[in-house]
C-alpha cells in the first residue's frame, strides 16, 4: 500500500480559515503534510508518491456524523424495514414473510403509523391473526414507541401501572402499543444479540457510512440491556473497522464510564421522548392529544444530581431533549453544575434541540454548549405531516431555529439520528440550507461546518480532524460537485465519488 499520495487537479475546500481553498493535498502515512498550490505540491512529493488527478472534482474533509445509533443502525439493516408500508395490511405482510425466517421472535423497524392509510399502527389482535405463536417486536420510526402482539405482552409481564402501556379507551385492554417506560422495559428483554451479530452489524453500517462520505461517527451506544456489551465490543474492535468512532455511552453510571476510560457520558440519554410518540415534553399540550404534553424521564433533582456528578468528574455530558420543557429542565441542570463547579470548555451537548425557544438559545450560548440537530427530515412530507398534526402550524414553524442558533454563537453540529433518520450528510446539509422556514436557513458553508470542523470540535477532536490542514488525519471525501456553488436545491443530489480514511480509499474509486 502506497503511504504517500498526492491529490491534485481539483477544487480543495479545506474548512481551514487560514487557507480556505487549495489546489493540491500531499498525504504521508495517513496525514496531510502539505496543502497548497499544485506546483509546490509536485516539488515536495517523493519519487514514490502516487499521484491522483481529480479531474475538477471537489475534495473536502471527511464528513463527521455527530449523532448516530451505530450498532442499532447496523442491526436494523439485518431485519425488515417498514418505512415503505402504506397500510396495516402491508405491515402484516412484511411481518408474515419475516416470520417464515425466524423461529422464535420477529423483529422489524421503521414503522411510521402516520404514513399508513389507517393512520395508526397495527393492533395486537391484528398481529395475532397472522403471528399468534411467536414474539413480535416492531419499533416505530422515531424509536420511542414499539408495537407487540399478545404473546409478547404475556412474555413481558409488565406491571399493570407501567407508564406507557397504551390501552383501548373502550375496553381498557392494551392495544399492543408501548411508549415511555413500557417501551424501555420491552427493549431490555427483546433486543439482546450475540457478538457475531454485533460485528456483522458494524461492518454493514461502516460500509454504508463510507458510501456517503462519513469518516467519523459519534456512536451513541448503550441504554438497552445489551448496551454495556455494545459499548465494550465497539471499544475493542473500533480500530479494526474502517470508520472512526467516538463512543458516547448512554448510561447514568458515571463510575462505569470512568472505569472504561471514556471522557464523555450520555449521547441520546433521554430527558424526554419524541414528538411522533407524544412523549417529547412540551410547555403546552399536543394539538392532537390535548390530554398530554409529553413526558420528562427525570425529576428536576435526579437530573441536577446526575449532571453535577458527571460535570464534577470532568466528563463531557450529552443528553437528548426535544421539547421546550425538556430543554429548559436540562439547561437548568447545566447552569447549576457550572455554577457549583466552574469549569471552562466543558462542551456539554444537547441532542436534537428541536423546539428550543429564543430565550433558551441565548442561555445555551452563555453556557458554551454544543447542540446536535438532525435536519435531513426537514421537508420530508410524511414527517412534516406528523409534526403538523402533533404540534399545529405555529409550533411547527418554530422547530429547528438554525439561523437563531448560529447567530447567537452556539456551536451547531449535524447528525443523522440513524437508524431513525437517513444516513446521508448531504441530505442533512440540504435540509439546513433549504429550511421549510426560509428565515431559519443556513448558508451552505455553515451547513458544511456542522459536518466537518464544528463536528470535530463537538468531540474535542478539532486538532486532529475536521479540516484539510497539515498535520491532521487525511480523512477526506471527493464529491462530483461543489456544495458551496451548486443551486441550493441540488445539494442532496451531489454524488459521492470516493471516501478516504487516513489517506486510504475505503469507498469508491479515484
Amino acid at each position: 500500500m502506497n503511504t504517500s499520495l498526492l491529490l491534485t487537479g481539483g477544487q480543495v475546500i479545506t474548512m481551514d480559515p487560514g487557507r480556505p481553498v487549495a489546489e493540491a493535498v500531499l498525504i504521508e502515512d495517513g496525514r496531510c503534510v502539505f496543502v497548497g498550490s499544485a506546483v509546490d505540491a509536485q516539488q515536495k512529493r517523493r519519487p514514490s508518491t502516487g499521484v491522483v488527478e481529480l479531474g475538477g472534482k471537489v475534495l473536502l474533509p471527511g464528513f463527521i456524523d455527530t449523532h448516530i445509533h451505530f450498532m442499532s443502525t447496523g442491526l436494523s439493516r439485518l431485519g425488515p424495514r417498514l418505512q415503505d408500508c402504506t397500510s396495516v395490511a402491508d405491515v402484516l405482510s412484511v411481518l408474515l414473510r419475516e416470520s417464515a425466517r425466524q423461529p422464535h421472535i420477529v423483529r422489524a423497524s421503521g414503522l411510521d403509523p402516520d404514513a399508513l392509510a389507517e393512520r395508526r399502527p397495527p393492533t395486537r389482535e391484528e398481529i395475532d391473526e397472522v403471528i399468534p405463536d411467536k414474539l413480535v417486536y416492531m419499533a416505530q420510526r422515531d424509536g420511542h414507541s414499539v408495537v407487540v402482539n399478545s404473546l409478547t405482552l404475556t412474555y413481558l409481564d409488565l406491571p399493570v401501572d407501567t407508564l406507557g402501556i397504551i390501552r383501548d379507551p373502550g375496553t381498557g385492554l392494551p392495544t399492543g402499543l408501548l411508549r415511555a417506560e413500557a417501551r424501555r422495559m420491552a427493549g431490555q428483554k427483546l433486543t439482546l444479540v450475540d457478538d457475531q451479530t454485533r460485528l456483522q452489524a458494524m461492518r454493514i453500517v461502516s460500509e454504508e457510512c463510507l458510501r456517503v462520505g462519513i469518516t467519523t461517527v459519534h456512536a451513541l451506544e448503550g441504554h438497552w440491556a445489551r448496551g454495556d456489551r455494545d459499548v465494550q465490543v465497539l471499544m475493542e474492535v473500533g480500530d479494526k473497522i474502517p470508520v472512526k468512532t467516538v463512543v458516547y455511552y448512554q448510561t447514568r453510571d458515571v463510575d462505569r464510564v470512568l472505569q472504561l476510560g471514556l471522557p464523555r457520558i450520555g449521547g441520546c440519554l433521554l430527558v424526554d421522548g419524541s414528538v411522533a410518540s407524544h412523549t417529547a415534553a412540551l410547555s403546552a399540550p399536543y394539538a392532537d392529544e390535548l390530554e398530554t404534553s409529553g413526558v420528562l424521564y427525570f425529576s428536576d433533582q435526579e437530573l441536577e444530581d446526575f449532571v453535577l456528578r458527571a460535570h464534577a468528574a470532568g466528563l463531557q455530558i450529552s443528553m437528548h431533549a426535544i421539547g421546550d420543557r425538556a430543554i429548559d429542565q436540562l439547561l437548568r441542570a447545566y447552569e447549576r453544575a457550572v455554577k457549583v463547579q466552574p469549569r471552562s470548555d466543558h462542551r456539554h451537548r444537547i441532542e436534537h434541540y428541536s423546539l428550543a425557544t429564543p430565550e433558551q438559545i441565548h442561555r445555551s450560548a452563555r453556557l458554551g454548549l454544543c447542540v446536535a440537530v438532525q435536519t435531513a427530515l426537514l421537508g420530508y412530507r410524511n414527517q412534516e405531516r406528523t409534526f403538523l398534526r402533533r404540534l399545529g402550524e405555529t409550533r411547527l414553524r418554530q422547530m429547528y431555529r438554525l439561523r437563531d442558533i448560529v447567530d447567537a454563537g452556539v456551536t451547531l453540529v449535524g447528525g443523522s439520528d440513524s437508524y431513525i433518520g437517513p444516513l446521508n450528510p448531504l441530505l442533512s446539509m440540504h435540509g439546513a440550507v433549504n429550511h421549510t422556514v426560509s428565515a431559519q436557513s443556513l448558508t451552505p458553508y455553515e451547513a458544511l461546518r456542522g459536518f466537518t470542523i464544528d463536528a470535530a470540535y463537538a468531540a474535542f477532536e478539532e486538532t486532529a480532524k475536521g479540516s484539510i490542514t497539515p498535520g491532521k488525519a487525511a480523512d477526506l471525501v471527493v464529491l462530483d460537485a461543489n456544495p458551496l456553488e451548486v443551486a441550493p436545491d441540488l445539494i442532496k443530489d451531489i454524488p459521492v465519488v470516493a471516501t478516504l480514511v487516513d489517506g486510504v480509499v475505503r469507498s469508491g474509486r479515484l
